[in-house]
């Protein structure tokens, strides 16, 4: 089976934490929370049943929401007068995490996956406005319990691993 898969999501999050001076920079423990959410699209495909005939298969929608905590721990260093390294790195827990599935002859599903805890990461750089760092975003979400949608029927989310590496890049107006 082969199919295009798209995604498109954002997220927001926010963080309380104690900046401790140092003489070239700072380390900073810090609490947070956050909200994701992410559409997956599936296109309609084809399988090969157990005689080897080629057989449709329905695309479907998914809205992924999850809130979360974070806890953590970051730190920059001032290499000189214009550039700072940083580095940033804790764990988070998924505390409310629903998919609403759009599956084909059977409307929409919602399904709340068990939270796991996952980890986070980022290190980088910044000279003069200029920033850019490498990144690494990780959720772990155990099965969900089944949804019965008919009679002898039911769907369920199985645990499910993501792991998001990039790099961003960005422009600092202070």
């Amino acid at each position: 089976m082969k199919t295009s898969v798209a995604y498109f999501g954002t997220k927001l999050e926010m963080d309380l934490g104690w900046r401790i001076l140092l003489t070239d920079g700072s380390v900073e423990p810090f609490a947070g929370v956050g909200y994701r959410w992410w559409l997956r699209s599936l296109e309609n495909s084809t399988i090969l049943d157990a005689n080897g005939k080629v057989v449709p298969v329905g695309g479907y929608d998914e809205l992924w929401q999850t809130l979360y905590t974070r806890l953590g721990m970051r730190g920059s260093y001032a290499v000189n007068r214009e550039m700072t390294v940083f580095a940033e790195a804790g764990g988070k827990y998924p505390f409310l995490n629903r998919n609403s599935v759009d599956f084909p002859g059977a409307g929409t599903v919602t399904l709340e996956p068990d939270p796991r805890w996952s980890m986070f990461a980022e290190i980088g750089a910044r000279y003069g406005r200029f920033r850019t760092a490498l990144f690494y975003e990780g959720f772990r979400f155990g099965q969900s319990q089944p949804v019965p949608i008919s009679g002898t029927v039911a769907l369920l989310q199985p645990k499910t691993d993501s792991d998001i590496f990039g790099v961003s890049v960005g422009w600092c107006f202070k």
